[in-house]
C-alpha cells in the first residue's frame, strides 16, 4: 500500500538528506578504516609470539603448572590443620584495614592501634 511506500520514502530522505560530511565520514570508515584495522589485526595475530609449540607457550604452561601445584599444596595444608582457631593478632589485616592505614599515612595523621 501507500503506507509502505511512504515509509520507504521517509527512510530514503533520512539517509540522503544528511550533510555531505556524514556521507564522506561513513564511506571512509566503512571503505578504508575498517579494512585497514582488520588487516592490522590479521598481521598482529600472525606475528603474536604465543603459538602452539612455541617456547613462550611452554614457559607459560610450566609457570601455570607450578602455581597450580603450589596452590594445591597450600590447600592440602589447610585441610591438615583443620579448624584451628586463629586469634585476631595472628590474622593479616583486611584490605579495608590496610586502606585505612594507608590513607592516614597519606594525609599525615597518626593512627592508633585498636
Amino acid at each position: 500500500g501507500s503506507e509502505g511506500s511512504e515509509h520507504v520514502q521517509c527512510e530514503r530522505e533520512k539517509i540522503y538528506m544528511q550533510p555531505e560530511s556524514v556521507q564522506v565520514y561513513l564511506k571512509t570508515m566503512v571503505g578504508v578504516v575498517a579494512p585497514l584495522v582488520e588487516l592490522a589485526i590479521c598481521g598482529l595475530t600472525y606475528e603474536f609470539p604465543i603459538k602452539p609449540g612455541s617456547q613462550v607457550l611452554a614457559e607459560i604452561c610450566k609457570k601455570q603448572a607450578e602455581v597450580h601445584a603450589a596452590r594445591q599444596h597450600d590447600e592440602a595444608q589447610v585441610e591438615v590443620l583443620g579448624c584451628q582457631t586463629v586469634s585476631a593478632a595472628q590474622k593479616a589485616p583486611s584490605p579495608k584495614q590496610n586502606l585505612g592505614m594507608n590513607n592516614a599515612a597519606l594525609i599525615g595523621r597518626v593512627v592508633s592501634a585498636e
